[in-house]
């Protein structure tokens, strides 16, 4: 990683206090990139495993990819999370939607969590009696019950605004960066329905052979977002999971 990245992640935790953005949180709290830097052409060849992010650059090359640049705006594509809200986010089990604030859009802004189980191909949430509680879910530490230490979920439809008092020693996320990211993650979301998931792994598996479990071998962290989703969803029997 570049330095600039690193140190990124650690300065911009210090502008909010080592608190997650979504839950109030204040223990294992990440420096969450928006994009992923890898995804940039302009901070070198990366030899690692493919991203998703650099596989929609290679087959889906809109402008907005191709002329996506980092580089000396390294502090405004980090979104401090908790560790769960973080692994929720990179799994896209949900997404944020920024707001642009009416009158002061350089100190404030709005972020709007989106649940995204369910979604449909054309980028629309379906009515469900989905909960999203049931596979895990998000506290919301601000929002206590009183003296019983319970605290509520982090609702679809919640809506966060982030306030920063200078924009040149702590600006705010860069909205640009953070809308690309919540339409891409609106068209991964749909990858994940079920409709979809049956088209995905439709026929057998690219090998006829059944090899090790998943746990023992090396995989994508997309491609395995994928196989969990439709175990899930019952489009993959556990057998057929690890064949895939």
């Amino acid at each position: 990683r570049p330095k600039a990245d690193r140190d990124a992640q650690e300065i911009v935790k210090g502008w909010y206090n080592n608190m997650c953005t979504l839950t109030g949180g204040t223990f294992f709290i990440e420096g969450t990139r928006i994009i992923d830097f890898r995804v940039t052409k302009k901070l070198g060849v990366y030899k690692g495993p493919l991203t998703i992010w650099r596989m929609l650059k290679t087959f889906w090359p809109l402008e907005d990819l191709r002329s996506l640049d980092i580089s000396g705006d390294e502090q405004r594509n980090i979104l401090p999370l908790r560790i769960d809200a973080h692994t929720f986010w990179d799994n896209h089990h949900f997404a944020l939607r920024p707001l642009e604030h009416p009158t002061d859009p350089t100190h404030r802004l709005y972020l709007q969590m989106v649940w995204l189980k369910n979604i449909t191909t054309e980028g629309n949430l379906a009515r469900s009696p989905w909960d999203h509680r049931v596979n895990g879910t998000i506290t919301d530490f601000r929002r206590g019950s009183g003296d019983d230490d319970t605290f509520p979920a982090v609702r679809h439809g919640d809506v966060y605004e982030l306030v920063m008092a200078d924009e040149v020693t702590g600006p705010l996320p860069n909205i640009h960066f953070l809308r690309l990211r919540y339409a891409i993650q609106k068209l991964l979301a749909g990858m994940k329905a079920a409709g979809a998931l049956k088209d995905i792994f439709r026929g057998p598996p690219p090998s006829g052979i059944k090899g090790p479990v998943r746990d023992e071998v090396y995989m994508r962290g997309d491609w395995e977002m994928l196989i969990e989703a439709a175990e899930q969803e019952g489009v993959l029997s556990v057998e057929a999971a690890e064949q895939w």
